[in-house]
């Protein structure tokens, strides 16, 4: 590897520690004593590279770039990710972890919902959150509605792999809902926002990723509006936080793009049934057949 391309890891590692102040891997931006110029350059660098590398050598490559910054702010960024690493380990589980997101009246869930009627391996992973049931929702059935101390007091017991702020309600990820059905060799839907995917990423190296978008943005305006359930206010911020949703849609593996529903149903069924067949997720899934056969 050469020097830039060095470089470009390094900083990308370090700004996995500093840029994603709402998740438990990152630090908060004023430990870098909230310079703008700074996170936006690692962002940008970030954003340009990629990594598979191991998590020591990461760690390793993410202490020499932390080593130009003032002592306190590297001696603390890099203990705290190097505690990360050492507390949530990536897991390699049989089962297969998918992730989708997208903006607020793209369809994602009706989506995930009509996958789940046509595919019985799958399991959906029913999300946490402090935002009100909106239409038919049922507790237990689309989300477990809880206020907002009792979702304080479960992310300080470490009960969620994962948890965000979006559209100013609070969203997470029980450890419960999904590690078991994993181990076990069961596949598993999750219904999430970017911040999510990609802190679920970390923990599970061998996640799928999938963002769906709207065909146009008058078109996500319109569902919006057609869908009834929220005053002008809040879908003018739905809206607008959309632009900032859809550009984080270059850090997933898959996008679909929801302009005809059956065609992205047809999509997202492709994107599942695919993964499966890859041979590390085979190796994982089926391990008896590659160890019978000397694969392992």
């Amino acid at each position: 590897m050469g020097p830039i391309n060095t470089a470009a890891v390094i900083a990308k590692e370090a700004a996995d520690i500093i840029l994603f102040e709402k998740s438990s891997l990152v630090l908060d931006s004023r430990v870098i004593g909230g310079s703008r110029t700074f996170c936006n350059t690692l962002k940008h660098i970030r954003m340009a590279a990629s990594s598979n590398f191991s998590n020591v050598l990461s760690v390793l490559m993410a202490s020499a770039f932390l080593s130009f910054l003032p002592g306190t702010c590297a001696a603390t960024a890099g203990s705290r990710y190097c505690a990360h690493l050492v507390e949530n380990p990536p897991m390699e589980t049989p089962g297969n972890l998918f992730c989708v997101a997208a903006p607020s009246g793209t369809g994602k869930s009706s989506l995930v919902k009509a996958l789940l009627e046509l595919d019985s391996r799958l399991a959906v992973s029913v999300s946490h959150t402090t935002r009100a049931p909106r239409g038919q929702e049922v507790d237990g059935r689309e989300y477990h509605f809880i206020d907002e101390p009792a979702f304080r007091t479960m992310v300080e017991r470490g009960e969620f792999f994962e948890h965000a702020e979006v559209h100013g309600n609070c969203y997470g990820t029980s450890r419960k809902a999904i590690e078991a059905r994993l181990v076990h060799g069961d596949d598993v839907v999750l219904e999430i926002d970017w911040q999510g995917a990609l802190q679920i990423k970390q923990l599970f190296a061998h996640a799928v990723l999938i963002f769906i978008l709207p065909p146009s943005w008058d078109e996500l305006a319109q569902r919006l509006n057609r869908r009834g359930e929220d005053p002008p206010d809040v879908i003018a911020r739905r809206l607008a936080n959309g632009r900032h949703e859809v550009a984080q849609a270059r850090h997933f593996d898959f996008v679909i793009i929801n302009s005809l529903f059956e065609t992205a149903l047809f999509d997202l069924k492709t994107v599942v049934h695919s993964q499966r067949l890859k041979y590390a997720a085979q190796q994982r899934n089926r391990s008896q057949v590659f160890a019978a056969l000397g694969l392992i």
